[in-house]
C-alpha cells in the first residue's frame, strides 16, 4: 500500500523549489505554465495544459527549453551545444517512436481545472550526479 496522501499543498514552499525568473516580477501578465520535479526517481509535473491551446505551441516551448538545457550543459563543461541538443532530440525521438504509455502515470486533480499533475516513466538513469541547473527561457 502506498503512503501517498492527498491533501492540498497550495501556498507551501518546498526547500528545493527554484526561484521564479527575475523578469516575471516585472510583468503583470506573466504566468507559470509548467512546474517539473524529480520525485521518487520519476519525472513529476504540474502544467497548465490549455495555456496555449495548440500542441505546436507546446512543441516550440519544449524545443526552446531543450536549447536552453543544451547551452547550459555546454557552459557547465558537458559537450557542445550541438551534441547536447542532438542527445536531447535523440532521446525524445526514442520516446516518440515507442508510442508506449509511461511506465508510471497518475493523474491528480488540482485546484485549477486546466491544470493536471502527471508522473512519467522513471528517469533515474538519466539524472547526472552533478545535480540540476536552471535557465531563463525567452520565447
Amino acid at each position: 500500500m502506498s503512503d501517498h496522501h492527498h491533501h492540498n499543498h497550495h501556498g507551501e514552499l518546498h526547500p528545493n523549489q527554484l526561484e521564479p525568473p527575475h523578469e516575471v516580477f516585472h510583468d503583470a501578465k506573466a504566468g507559470e505554465i509548467a512546474r517539473v520535479w524529480i520525485s521518487n526517481g520519476s519525472l513529476t509535473l504540474s502544467l497548465n495544459a490549455m495555456a496555449f491551446g495548440k500542441p505546436e505551441v507546446w512543441g516550440h516551448v519544449l524545443a526552446s527549453i531543450a536549447q536552453q538545457v543544451a547551452g547550459a550543459c555546454e557552459e557547465m563543461g558537458h559537450g557542445s551545444f550541438a551534441a547536447n541538443f542532438e542527445a536531447i532530440r535523440s532521446e525524445a525521438d526514442k520516446m516518440a517512436a515507442s508510442r508506449a504509455p509511461p511506465a508510471k502515470q497518475t493523474v491528480t486533480q488540482v485546484p485549477q481545472p486546466t491544470t493536471s499533475t502527471r508522473r512519467a516513466s522513471p528517469i533515474r538513469d538519466l539524472i547526472s550526479s552533478n545535480g540540476f541547473c536552471c535557465a531563463t527561457i525567452m520565447v
